[in-house]
């Protein structure tokens, strides 16, 4: 199974907003506002935001940004999307406010509530590059929900529309992997490394490939250079981890995958893989409190029972 790091990247504010918000971004009164959310004064902010909404131009954006300070800024998930939900109300057509409201069910675990949000970013979406955007982040969440043969069906008109995009090549490749196509997921791998060879998630995808066919030496090579292209990737860290568990470095593997968490302590399967390390190490109980997190993490809904399995064996 694949690690987090190739599912589909997330398009936020600044993609599908960009032609229809970039003047209003740079409205005055927005900037000032953004300068409350960057000295940490989240609720000035937000109350702001209310006062800017009843400028009627102004209110679809402001709703959003609102909803963006409330949901990542101040833990208010409830208050984030009724703030959405009235960005939307106010502008039924703006595909901006779907494709938010969506990431953020993503972000929240509800991806199929996502779903219903992204598929109408994709129908709303005139632009054609807009259009393939909003098809990775509708696959994005079918992926979540391993809904493999979805996620290739808009993955596959993503690429009639643009067959160079690296998101929807490499997350192509993960579906048609995962529906035991190897070969022809390993193609458009290839396709995406000669577009970008520095490409973090690319080179990661390769790692992966080689790993599923227990290559662990060519697994580390491509690993490697995934963490030589994004040093500071908890991602990348937590996958070449791994490739150094299979070809027997258990040692080095335990202080990626550490550092990984560090970096990331909402990784399931970065919790995954320290199972892995110290049940190989011979600590069982380190073994069965890693495992343990990583399903608490939501590992089963997004990676499938092998955790579960693990602790079932080995945990009782």
């Amino acid at each position: 199974m694949r690690s987090v790091v190739v599912l589909l990247a997330l398009l936020r504010t600044g993609t599908l907003a960009a032609q229809t918000d970039s003047l209003l971004l740079n409205d005055p009164r927005v900037l000032r506002i953004s300068k409350l959310e960057e000295k940490g004064r989240h609720e000035a902010a937000c109350k702001a935001y209310d006062e800017l909404a009843a400028d009627t131009a102004m209110r679809a954006l402001t709703l959003r940004l609102k909803a963006d300070c409330l949901g990542m800024h101040q833990g208010k998930p409830v208050e984030a999307l009724a703030s959405y939900d009235a960005s939307i109300a106010w502008h039924p057509h703006d595909p901006a406010g779907f494709n938010e409201r969506g990431l953020y069910y993503m972000e929240l675990n509800m991806p199929s509530k996502a779903v219903a949000d992204l598929r109408r970013t994709v129908e709303l979406s005139s632009d054609t590059a807009e259009r393939v955007k909003a098809m990775a982040n509708l696959a994005s969440a079918h992926a979540h929900m391993r809904q493999w043969k979805e996620a290739l069906i808009v993955l596959d008109e993503a690429r009639a529309l643009d067959s160079t995009n690296i998101g929807v090549l490499v997350n192509r490749s993960l579906a048609l992997d995962e529906l035991g196509r190897t070969q022809e997921g390993l193609t458009e791998l290839m396709k995406a490394y000669e577009l970008e060879p520095r490409n973090s998630s690319v080179l990661n995808n390769l790692g992966y490939h080689h790993t599923r066919l227990n290559e662990h030496k060519a697994s580390v090579r491509w690993y490697r250079e995934a963490l030589e292209a994004e040093p500071n990737s908890p991602y990348a860290m937590n996958n070449l981890g791994y490739a150094e568990l299979r070809a027997g470095n258990s040692d080095a593997a335990l202080a990626l995958v550490q550092r990984s968490i560090q970096l990331d302590p909402s990784n399931s399967y970065a919790f995954r893989n320290l199972g892995h390390v110290w049940k190989e190490k011979g600590d069982l109980t380190k073994a069965c409190e890693a495992y343990e997190r990583a399903l608490d993490l939501g590992f089963t809904m997004r990676y499938g029972p092998e955790v579960k399995q693990m602790k079932d064996t080995y945990c009782r």
